[in-house]
């Protein structure tokens, strides 16, 4: 979410560069206050398969329970283990409880769900990144791109307090412009080839600590109820909290609900409370 604009005494001098900017043509930094989620990937089944499956398994009239791809794949996964299509629990609420509860949770690792977040700090992804298991990471480099063509993320702590706010603003349009001019200066210096590495690498020093990175992270329904455990928790970082709460309202909804049973919002409706299923007899 977008509360501000960082505008920089610099004008687009370049408008391929991407960079956005006021009616005066003078370059604007996004200030973000929360991030932004997008949920571009989930697993599909190929129906095909799926149908000879069960015909070369003889099971060709069992129907699965699950409305979503990824339910299916888990429940197909645990069905499998015993043979039992067709018997057993047909509601897929009851039958993800009963899995739930008996923690033969390896079977939701057979789909993966793939996200992009954007308008975040890297303070968030150095924490996001510590969790390793079933999941993979794709990350913006800022040993290859203009920075000026991103944002900055203001902790919501200065951004209510707006004496310190503008403290800030103007500490970090400082930051920006040296940054802006001492990359103009590079290129001048290289006019014929690009801007080496090793001199992009020693510019990232000169921006501010809160700038925005993107990154896209896949993960499969365990590892994502590991983190929602974790990072959705009350005591949790409030950027890290708001970044999962956004993941988790993503998730638990379009079929996809039996996955989340154990976990309820908490008094405030900005975290979760992760309870315990009991046992079914």
């Amino acid at each position: 979410m977008i509360v501000d604009h960082i505008v920089l005494s610099r004008s687009v001098d370049l408008p391929t560069r991407g960079y956005q900017h006021d009616p005066r043509h003078m370059i604007c930094i996004p200030v973000y206050l929360e991030p932004t989620v997008h949920m571009i990937g989930q697993p599909m089944i190929n129906m095909d398969a799926f149908s000879q499956m069960k015909v070369d398994l003889g099971i060709a009239d069992w129907v699965p329970s699950g409305r979503e791809d990824g339910v299916v794949l888990a429940e197909n996964g645990a069905k499998l283990c015993y043979m039992s299509q067709g018997r057993g629990r047909n509601d897929i609420s009851a039958f993800m409880d009963n899995l739930i509860s008996q923690e033969h949770t390896s079977v939701l690792e057979h789909g993966m769900y793939t996200f992009v977040f954007s308008g975040l700090d890297r303070y968030v992804t150095h924490e996001l990144v510590r969790h390793r298991v079933g999941v993979a990471y794709s990350q913006l480099s800022t040993r290859y791109v203009d920075m000026l063509r991103f944002g900055i993320v203001v902790p919501y702590s200065l951004w209510i307090d707006k004496p310190s706010y503008q403290d800030w603003y103007d500490i970090s349009k400082q930051q920006y412009e040296k940054y802006h001019d001492l990359w103009r200066e590079c290129e001048k210096e290289n006019a014929s080839t690009r801007i080496s590495k090793a001199q992009r690498e020693d510019l990232v020093a000169f921006l501010p600590s809160m700038v925005e990175t993107r990154i896209q992270f896949s993960a499969n329904i365990n590892i994502l109820k590991h983190i929602f455990t974790r990072r959705c928790a009350p005591d949790a970082n409030k950027r890290i909290r708001s970044l999962f709460m956004k993941v988790f309202k993503l998730m638990n909804c379009d079929g996809r609900e039996p996955f989340f049973s154990d976990f309820t919002l908490n008094e405030a409706q900005d975290g979760l409370i992760r309870r315990k299923i009991a046992l079914a007899k």
